[in-house]
């Protein structure tokens, strides 16, 4: 089952038409898989590294993260992702081990001077075929909170876990622009679909293993990081298409 976490949404109908949200619904092919960033300025962003909540010792969160950081270095337009080691040297001098909550991230982001932080743990992991992956992310920004509802100390792996929203104190001006948690599992048809659009779009489709290549190990990683940027710039592009002009 897969579940987007982020209340008070009032675009998530409208992201339905780029990426297929949850087990049980219809799939639907990606209108354009060249994403292209939201912001009509430069836009600087970090994606801190990922916590590992899968279970498994199998998994290197260093090289998801960094397929992460890939994935965002190929959007079109003013976006300036800044490398991972630069941002695990900024955790190291502020004493930070791990990202844990909304305080850690717009902490990190201060200390980095970027606009966003792209903070998650690795939810599920199994790397043999059919490969299987949760991940769940979080946005945040530094300019002021954006609607939805933020939890103190609340980090990425408890949220994954969430059946739904936590009950818990709010930290509005400490909130995720944007929460997401899915789970890739080859098992299941969408993202068979998903792989194979995925592998037309790197030109893999006329190759002897054609979007299977996708499923090993080490290319795996790659198309989650792809999918799940895709859908978070979705979801960022419809809240700044929505924001009242003048704000």
């Amino acid at each position: 089952m897969t579940l987007t976490l982020r209340p008070g949404s009032s675009s998530a109908g409208t992201i339905l038409l780029i990426i297929g949200l949850c087990s049980g619904c219809a799939t639907r092919s990606r209108v354009d898989r060249i994403y292209e960033s939201p912001y009509p300025g430069q836009w600087n962003l970090a994606v801190a590294p990922l916590l590992n909540h899968s279970g498994s010792d199998a998994v290197d969160v260093i090289v998801v993260t960094d397929e992460l950081y890939a994935e965002l270095q190929q959007v079109k337009g003013s976006l300036q992702i800044i490398p991972v080691n630069r941002v695990m040297a900024a955790m190291y001098e502020l004493g930070m081990e791990k990202v844990n909550n909304p305080t850690d991230a717009l902490t990190l982001a201060e200390a980095l001077g970027v606009d966003g932080i792209l903070v998650g743990s690795i939810t599920q992991y199994d790397p043999y075929y059919p490969p299987r992956m949760g991940l769940a992310i979080q946005y945040y920004t530094r300019q002021g909170p954006s609607s939805g509802q933020a939890y103190e100390q609340m980090d990425p792996g408890t949220l994954a876990r969430a059946g739904r929203p936590f009950e818990l104190n709010r930290m509005e001006e400490l909130e995720p622009r944007i929460s997401l948690v899915r789970i890739f599992d080859t098992n299941r048809k969408e993202v068979q679909e998903q792989l194979e659009s995925y592998a037309k779009y790197r030109g893999d489709e006329l190759e002897p293993y054609g979007w299977k290549k996708w499923t090993t190990r080490k290319n795996y990683p790659r198309f989650v990081a792809h999918e799940i940027i895709g859908e978070m710039l979705a979801v960022e592009t419809q809240m700044v298409m929505d924001k009242p002009q003048g704000d």
